[in-house]
C-alpha cells in the first residue's frame, strides 16, 4: 500500500517510463518530510545558519536520539525556497541499490534527474552500481536549480559500499546545493576530506 516499483514513479514529465522494475521497491513513507508537531521549540538561529548555507556542499548534523535532529531538518525545509529532496533511512536501505533508488526517486521528486538513472536502477546488479552512481552524478553536477538532499537516520547504515555512495554523492552536490546528514555520531564518508576543501 505505501511501496511502488521505480518505473510507477517516475516523473510524468519524463519523455520515457523504465521498462523494468527493479527487485525492490519503493517506501513512500520514506520520501515525505515528517509533519511540525505544533508547539516545537523554534531553532532560528540554526535554521537561519542552514539557509545560508553556499559554499558548503554537505552538512552534518549530529546529536543523541531525541534532540531533535529531524524536526530541525523539517523547520529548515519549512523556510528555505530550495526544493528538499528527502529520504528517512532505515535497515532495508544497507543495500546499494535500494539506497540509490530512494535517493533517485527523491531527488526526482525534486527536480528531475532523467531517466537514465531510472534505467541503470531497474537493470542494476551488484556490478553496475558503478554506473547508477555515474549516472546519477551526472545528473547532478547538471542541475541548475539549486536543491537540497536530506538523508535522514544514516546512522542507521553500516554498509561500507553504501557509506561509500553517500560519499560519492558528495563529491557531485552542485555549488549551491546541499547534501543534509542527520545521524547520532559523525558518519564515515570523508567528511574531514570535505571540510579541508572548504565543501
Amino acid at each position: 500500500m505505501g511501496t511502488r516499483t521505480i518505473r510507477q514513479v517516475a516523473r510524468k514529465g519524463s519523455p520515457k517510463r523504465v521498462a523494468t522494475a527493479p527487485a525492490f521497491e519503493i517506501t513512500e513513507a520514506k520520501l515525505s518530510r515528517p509533519p511540525l508537531r505544533p508547539g516545537i521549540v523554534r531553532r532560528t538561529g540554526l535554521v537561519e545558519r542552514l539557509r545560508a548555507s553556499r559554499s558548503a556542499s554537505v552538512v552534518a548534523i549530529t546529536a543523541p536520539a531525541g534532540y531533535g535532529k529531524t524536526t530541525l531538518l523539517a523547520e529548515w525545509a519549512e523556510r528555505d525556497p530550495r526544493p528538499f529532496a528527502w529520504v528517512s533511512l532505515d535497515e532495508a536501505d544497507d543495500d546499494p541499490v535500494v539506497f540509490l533508488g530512494h535517493v533517485a526517486v527523491a531527488l526526482d521528486r525534486a527536480g528531475g534527474i532523467g531517466r537514465q538513472v531510472f534505467e541503470a536502477i531497474a537493470s542494476s546488479t551488484g556490478a553496475t552500481q558503478g554506473r547508477i552512481l555515474s549516472r546519477l552524478g551526472s545528473a547532478l553536477s547538471t542541475r541548475t536549480q539549486p536543491f537540497v538532499l536530506v538523508l535522514d537516520d544514516l546512522d542507521r547504515l553500516s554498509e561500507p559500499v553504501v557509506m561509500d555512495a553517500v560519499a560519492t554523492i558528495a563529491g557531485y552536490v552542485p555549488e549551491g546545493s546541499l547534501m543534509a546528514l542527520a545521524a547520532r555520531a559523525v558518519p564515515n564518508i570523508g567528511l574531514p576530506r570535505l571540510r579541508a576543501d572548504g565543501r
